[in-house]
């Protein structure tokens, strides 16, 4: 159980905001700390219907992909984004002007086990967001935050076709930055970066041009959205195309991070985003040619739905300005476990504590919550892998100054919704006060990496 959180760390409730009151209570709406707004994972439900504010009355509506009527994923995304306003409004904060990141995820049918096992494809296909897009461009204005979007094939509440997460700076003075030139610009109207303060943050970058073999006779092997540059010879033993795909991915990055007045060795925090776990020693290796010491914090989530046929990679990244004065510090503690790949338990800049991919295994990568063959039923892994990360976050916070308590935001990615309750009850069981926000989210296949393990986290801490 955690002590109480600093006086710096303020949860934020919003007047007639929809909770389920059927559920204990793992998450606030909003977490202010730092100068930041962290909100939880929001979907347009009320807690007593599915889905709210949709009016369909057939009940296979709900489950109809959202591709097939754009109303219903429109209006969705209309109530999803109304209840993030208000959670805005009560910290002090306006959806408008103010979000410095949005990170959404859509229900597709693929990529399955299936996809990934037999292709290795992370292509969410059969959906289009331009609904949820031109609907979040009447809420969020022209400088609008980087953005990454990921398919999965269902959400917590059985149709919701849209979950959002979104980090603001309330009064934040923000400039927004295009691609330099020789970079494809990205489509979904997002800015590629923004810099504010000390800070710039880059949306998900992929290895496309945005074109592919799309409208060409010309085709490299399998008809596909990624960049040229990245394909291997397919009749010949050579090249390794993620590790191609996360090379160019990254150049990308670089250039992106130049034009802000920044440079890729100046990150300190990356989400990636893969396909298949059999990628992550490609991806791995080529990360270590591009950043050989003090490595960023970074969370590795497998199974990931793309928006491209063929991309096998997407990265996010948050960075330090050129000329900021704040110091990143590597965190490293022998009371949790060492990472799995080239990134440090967690990095300190500021007032945040940024922390690597968190699962409940050892050091050499092994389940730590795991029983002797055979007595499988006597441990719910889903509590058990969450009290081993709760532990994790403890020990690292102390590490770094903070605390558990202080912790900000905490996405849980499971690979079945069975994990989902007990995890949950042992969210609130650790937070009886101002509990962190928390979003939950399945991905797309198992295990998470390690074998037997079930449950991934990516979090954010304050540090007073």
């Amino acid at each position: 159980m955690s002590d109480k959180p600093s006086p710096g760390r303020k949860a934020i409730d919003a007047p007639g905001l929809p909770k389920p009151g059927f559920a204990p209570k793992f998450s606030s709406p909003g977490i202010l700390a730092g100068g930041w707004l962290f909100c939880s994972g929001t979907m347009p439900t009320d807690f007593e219907s599915p889905v709210d504010s949709v009016g369909f009355t057939d009940p296979e509506a709900l489950y109809r992909p959202a591709s097939y009527d754009n109303a219903r994923l429109r209006q969705q995304s209309h109530a999803t984004l109304q209840r993030l306003a208000k959670i805005f409004e009560a910290a002090g904060a306006n959806i408008k002007t103010d979000p410095i990141r949005i990170e959404q995820f859509f229900r597709s049918d693929h990529p399955t086990q299936q996809d990934f096992d037999t292709t290795r494809d992370t292509w969410a296909k059969g959906i289009s967001i331009s609904p949820y897009l031109e609907t979040r461009n009447e809420y969020i204005d022209e400088a609008r935050p980087p953005s990454v979007g990921f398919g999965v094939t269902d959400l917590p509440i059985p149709g919701v076709d849209l979950q959002v997460d979104l980090i603001g700076s309330p009064g934040v003075k923000k400039e927004r930055f295009e691609v330099p030139g020789g970079v494809a610009s990205p489509l979904a109207g997002y800015a590629p970066a923004i810099r504010f303060g000390d800070w710039v943050k880059l949306a998900g970058e992929v290895p496309t041009d945005w074109q592919g073999d799309w409208m060409s006779e010309k085709h490299m092997g399998e008809p596909r959205a990624t960049d040229p540059r990245t394909r291997p010879n397919e009749y010949l033993w050579y090249g390794d195309e993620m590790a191609e795909q996360v090379n160019l991915t990254l150049e990308k990055q670089a250039a992106i991070a130049e034009v802000a007045g920044s440079s890729i060795e100046r990150c300190v925090n990356a989400t990636v985003y893969i396909g298949h776990p059999a990628d992550f020693s490609s991806m791995d290796a080529v990360w270590k040619k591009w950043f050989p010491k003090n490595p960023p914090a970074r969370t590795v989530i497998p199974y990931s739905g793309l928006g491209g046929k063929g991309w096998r990679f997407e990265v996010t990244m948050d960075l330090l300005t050129n000329d900021s004065n704040l110091e990143p510090v590597t965190i490293k503690t022998d009371k949790a476990p060492t990472p799995f790949g080239h990134e440090p338990q967690a990095v300190k800049v500021g007032n945040f504590l940024f922390f690597s991919t968190l699962r409940a295994v050892n050091s050499q990568g092994v389940l730590s919550t795991s029983t002797p063959p055979g007595f499988e039923r006597y441990v719910d892994q889903g509590a058990a892998q969450m009290r081993a990360i709760l532990a994790q976050i403890e020990a690292i916070s102390a590490a770094a100054g903070t605390s558990l308590a202080n912790l900000c935001r905490l996405k849980v990615f499971m690979d079945g919704w069975n994990m989902l309750a007990p995890a949950a009850q042992e969210l609130a069981h650790a937070f009886p006060i101002d509990p962190p926000a928390v979003s939950m989210h399945r991905v797309n296949g198992s295990p998470m990496i390690a074998p037997g393990c079930h449950i991934l986290g990516d979090a954010i801490s304050y540090v007073p």
